[in-house]
Formats: C-alpha cells, sequence, structure tokens
C-alpha cells in the first residue's frame, strides 16, 4: 500500500496514502506541496535521465530492508522487460533483490511500471502529471522526482486502472487531479466520516474512498482527524444585492454561472451535487474550493468546476461554520468592510468579524462561505462598488484595502474547515 502525502507545511496537514501491489506495500505518496528547503543527497546514477548505470542497468529504487521504515535508496539496478503501463512486481527487499521488473526509465507502483519523471517542468507525456511517493527517490528530495499517474476528474471519477481513486492534489498549481490506490483502511470512508491517516491527528490525501476528500485543517493545529468531504460540482448561489442592504432575489444554479447545468442538475452525473439521497446524509451544501487556500497561497488555480459538500444544517454548530448561501450577500460583507475603512482605515476586516459573530440581524448564517466562484465575487463587489458615491469608499478606491478584503474571504472559509475538525 502506497501513501500519498502533502509536503508538511502546517502542523496538523494531511497525507495522501496510495496502494500499490502485494510487493510495494510500504511506499507513499507525496503531494507537491510548497517547496521544502533541502539539499539532495547524491547518488550513483540519475533516475530521471538514466544515466550513471553501465548496460544492462536502470537507475532506480532499491529497497534494501522493510519498515517501517523502509531503508530505500536510489541506485543502480538490473534493468527488467516489463513496459510502461504493464502489470509488474518487486523483489523481496536486500541489496541483491529489492527491485522491480519495470524496464529501464519506469517504477512500479500501484502494481504498474510507471514513467519516472521530475517537476518542475513537469517531464510527463500530455494526460500525467509527476506524483510524488514517499520513501520513493526521497534520498534526492520527493518533491522532485517522482512518477507519472493519470490526470483524472476527481467529481467524475474517470480512473482507467480498477482500483484506484481520482484524488484533488490542492497544492497542483495548475489545478489537477491525479489517480492513486485507494487504501485498505480508506474503502468505506465517507460524508463526514473521520479519514485514514498515519496518526491520530492528520490524513492521508486519499485517507477516504474515492470520490471523497480528506478536508485540510489549515488554520491552526488541530487536534483529532479531519472528516472526509464529497467531491461535488458547485453552482453560484448568492443574493442580488448591488446596494449591500443583504436584500435581494436568490440566484441558484443557473447555466449563466457557466457550468452547463440548471436548477435541476444533471441526473446522469449525480455526484455534482450534495443531494441526502447520494450523499445518504442530509443538510449538505457544495462549496467552492477556490474560495480557501493557505495566508500565502490562494486556491484560485483549482477550476471553478470543482468543489466539496460542506455541512450546513439549521439547528447544527455546523450553521457557524459554513452558513447558508441562500441567506448570503458578499455585497452586504463589502458594505460593512467600506463603512468600517472609511470611518477607520484597517478596520474593514475586524468589523466583518464582529457582524459574523455577533449577527445583529438575527439571520443565522447571513456569513456563508464558499458560495462563489472568484470571478463571481469580483463581478458582484464590482457592481456594488458602481452604486456608490461620486466619492470612492476605501474599499473600492484603494487597492491594499481591496486586498485585505479578498484575503479575509479565504480567510473566513479556512476558519470553518479549521473548526470541522474540533
Amino acid at each position: 500500500m502506497k501513501n500519498l502525502a502533502f509536503a508538511a507545511v502546517l502542523a496538523g496537514v494531511t497525507t495522501l496514502m496510495a496502494c500499490g501491489g502485494d510487493d510495494d506495500d510500504d511506499i507513499q505518496i507525496v503531494d507537491a506541496g510548497p517547496t521544502i528547503d533541502a539539499a539532495p543527497i547524491a547518488t550513483v546514477c540519475d533516475p530521471v535521465n538514466q544515466e550513471g548505470c553501465e548496460e544492462g542497468e536502470k537507475c532506480a529504487q532499491l529497497t534494501v530492508a522493510a519498515g517501517p521504515p523502509e531503508l530505500n535508496r536510489t541506485d543502480c539496478v538490473p534493468a527488467g522487460e516489463v513496459e510502461v503501463g504493464a502489470p509488474c512486481a518487486l523483489g523481496a527487499p536486500g541489496e541483491t533483490s529489492g527491485f522491480d521488473d519495470c524496464t529501464a526509465g519506469a517504477q512500479c507502483v500501484n502494481g504498474v511500471c510507471r514513467p519516472i519523471c521530475s517537476s518542475p517542468p513537469d517531464t510527463c507525456e500530455e494526460g500525467f502529471s509527476c506524483s510524488f511517493f514517499v520513501d520513493l527517490f526521497d534520498d534526492i528530495m520527493t518533491d522532485q522526482v517522482g512518477v507519472c499517474t493519470q490526470i483524472c476528474d476527481p467529481i467524475l471519477q474517470d480512473c482507467v486502472i480498477e482500483g484506484e481513486g481520482c484524488y484533488l492534489s490542492v497544492f497542483d498549481e495548475e489545478g489537477q487531479a491525479t489517480c492513486v490506490g485507494i487504501p485498505d483502511d480508506s474503502v468505506g470512508k465517507a460524508q463526514g466520516d473521520l479519514c485514514n491517516g498515519p496518526d491520530d491527528e492528520s490524513c492521508y490525501l486519499n485517507g477516504c474512498d474515492a470520490g471523497f476528500w480528506a478536508v485540510v485543517p489549515v488554520f491552526t493545529v488541530q487536534p483529532d482527524k479531519s472528516p472526509c468531504a464529497r467531491f461535488c460540482q458547485p453552482v453560484n448561489t448568492y443574493l442580488v444585492d448591488p446596494d449591500g442592504d443583504g436584500v435581494g432575489e436568490l440566484v441558484e444554479g443557473n447555466d449563466a454561472d457557466g457550468l452547463g447545468i440548471d436548477d435541476d442538475k444533471d441526473p446522469k452525473t449525480p455526484a455534482i451535487e450534495c443531494s441526502a439521497g447520494f450523499l445518504g446524509v442530509a443538510d449538505q451544501e457544495c462549496r467552492f474550493f477556490q474560495a480557501i487556500g493557505f495566508s500565502d497561497l490562494p486556491f484560485d488555480f483549482i477550476p471553478e468546476q470543482y468543489g466539496f459538500c460542506a455541512d450546513t444544517g439549521v439547528g447544527e454548530a455546523s450553521i457557524e461554520l459554513w452558513g447558508k448561501c441562500e441567506l448570503d450577500s458578499e455585497e452586504r460583507i463589502a458594505r460593512i468592510f467600506d463603512e468600517a475603512e472609511a470611518a477607520a482605515p484597517n478596520t474593514g476586516n475586524d468589523a466583518i468579524d464582529t457582524f459574523c459573530s455577533e449577527d445583529p440581524d438575527g439571520l443565522a448564517g447571513a456569513c456563508a462561505v464558499g458560495c462563489i466562484s472568484d470571478a463571481k465575487a469580483e463581478e458582484l463587489f464590482d457592481a456594488y462598488c458602481k452604486l456608490l458615491p461620486v466619492d470612492p469608499s476605501a474599499f473600492c478606491g484603494e487597492p491594499a484595502a481591496r486586498a485585505r478584503f479578498m484575503e479575509h474571504r479565504r480567510q473566513r472559509t479556512q476558519r470553518a474547515i479549521d473548526s470541522l475538525a474540533k
């Protein structure tokens, strides 16, 4: 069983576990997160360019001793005859046996010979992306050398190899998802179930069953594991409220959002929604990945059609985390920010926090998060600003204030995700 993992940028960040064949049970795949500064260890050969070995040999991983933890190194080993894409096997750990039977330039991962790659730039062919595995080429830095895996759609789950699931890497700045194996301990973990992970505080990125995401706690250190959340296709849901008074006509799920679906959704692809009939869990709404991100890494590169199901049950604690999109007015929040900034610069975000926590109008869920895409947010903010007096407010007229507002918008969702694990 192979494990796919986030690069550790914060305590509590999840890791991704990828399955393998019977002979490669302990290798982990690493999600390509922000680069961690570290000097690579010198090796005798180059696995990407297949340089440094004698004729009849290949540069690949040699497993010297079984784990955990495994003892691996990049070295020259006998070249096999199994071609890329064909089933493969690993020999028993040892100096003279701990290698696979793949041809030169390929490595056995998840029971299949896959091309060895590096990134950036990504050296894989079109339709594939370079994935990084814990305990695979980690002596030459796991965030640079890996193997090519199929690019896929996490909603449609269109992996071609049986037993693999499509998992979205939220650190892949091309917004791509790739196919990896589904660990035995992740099978069956669905909406709201605690994820599968290496310890009591973290998850493998594929620590949930195929079609589900191991929610990343991104705001503070987490005391517990995170719940699984279904991938879904979100639609822009908001109040048409350009004057920012919190009252307007609800827009939800129309084709004008550019997603090619209507209010009735598409019955051929039920995974685009978070209905109780599909999930088996009530009070779920699909929210945009774009709305979240680390403070220094917004997720605006993730496609608009990717989202996850969030619990918004009325009367539950979760209503305070995610809110209800049908009550949310982005312009209303912008107006609160604007009025505070006009009165005293750099106070707008505090004013939003106060409004959302005190809920002065008695509208539970009025400060919903993740209901609209980044493009729709910009559109709504522009509509709001056009109705302001000739003398523009700090929000509309000052780029720094606008940047603070957008950052706060993401942080609201970060806190919501963080609270799921508490």
